[in-house]
């Protein structure tokens, strides 16, 4: 509920406020500000997750994260990080379709009949 998010909120925030050195301090606020859509900020805490730890959870929604920021070359430097090679090729794939513009090409270069 509401009440549990902003109390969660509030225990992240005020963690962060103490210099935490736990990444899972930085994921949860991260995760919160990308589900609230605040890109900045989400992207902010989920740097600083991966930072103090290359861990493949946080190089996912990082990545993910920068993807949705069209961020995609940078997005491809997280990606190394992910050892699931299906995620990791997906993920590749809609980097270089939406870098190219593939689905305007694929729009525009239909003829109708």
């Amino acid at each position: 509920d509401d009440n549990s998010l902003n109390e969660a909120l509030t225990y992240l925030t005020e963690a962060i406020k103490r210099n935490s050195a736990y990444p899972e301090t930085y994921y949860g606020l991260g995760m919160y500000f990308y589900k609230d859509k605040n890109l900045k900020k989400a992207l902010q805490y989920l740097q600083q997750a991966t930072e103090l730890s290359n861990n493949e959870k946080y190089a996912k929604a990082y990545a993910s994260c920068l993807i949705s920021d069209k961020q995609y070359d940078n997005a491809l430097q997280y990606i190394t990080l992910i050892n699931e090679k299906s995620l990791k090729l997906f993920l590749t794939a809609v980097i270089k379709f939406n870098k190219n513009d593939f689905a305007k090409r694929i729009n525009g270069s239909t003829t109708r009949v």
